[in-house]
């Protein structure tokens, strides 16, 4: 798994260099997007609600009104938990060197003890992110399309970089899904903001 950072040409470009920078641009171009997201409240809570209805109709009602107090702050520190900045240098994705890390990328912050503890709150909080996780999980294949069509040919300006970028995720798109979603811990984070 991941790439050797051992420089390799092909036609003149480092390719290990043009998969890191390519890696960091899509990376950055999803976190940039999640942001924007997670100052719209009722997206989260909606997108949470929606997965409800694949629950026995009998738990459906308590999941959706759960859903629906899950406080935005949950998905920040889900943000905030992914750490966007370092996943192409994760040792599991090792498209980029350890030290080629960003500083200066737009860290999520995570509002710790924000909420009161609730028990109900706990469990709505700790089955919306399980519940996002296995989705995202189940849909990685579904999302690396997504971003090979609206990140690669809308977001890099010559063929030739849309290119690879496709053939990146074609190749590593799934691993950088599931390692993100593996950073994340439903208790953990439910816990930080204080429902738990």
């Amino acid at each position: 798994e991941g790439v050797s950072n051992e420089a390799f040409t092909l036609a003149g470009v480092d390719v290990g260099e043009a998969l890191c920078s390519t890696c960091k641009k899509v990376v950055r171009t999803v976190d940039q997007v999640l942001r924007l997201n997670a100052t719209k409240q009722e997206l989260f809570q909606s997108a949470t609600a929606r997965l409800c209805s694949f629950l026995p109709e009998a738990e459906q009602t308590a999941c959706t009104v759960l859903s629906k107090r899950t406080n935005p702050a949950v998905y920040q520190c889900v943000l905030h938990a992914v750490g966007a900045q370092t996943i192409c240098s994760d040792a599991r994705v090792s498209l980029c060197p350890a030290t080629n890390v960003e500083a200066n990328s737009a860290a999520h912050h995570c509002p710790e003890h924000s909420l009161q503890s609730d028990p109900q709150l706990c469990a709505g909080c700790e089955f919306s992110i399980g519940a996002l996780q296995l989705y995202m999980n189940h849909s990685a294949a579904s999302l690396v399309r997504a971003f090979q069509r609206d990140i690669c040919l809308e977001h890099f300006e010559t063929g030739t970089e849309a290119a690879v970028c496709s053939e990146m995720l074609s190749l590593f798109g799934g691993l950088l899904v599931k390692t993100a979603i593996s950073r994340i811990d439903a208790g953990g984070i439910c816990c930080k903001v204080g429902v738990c």
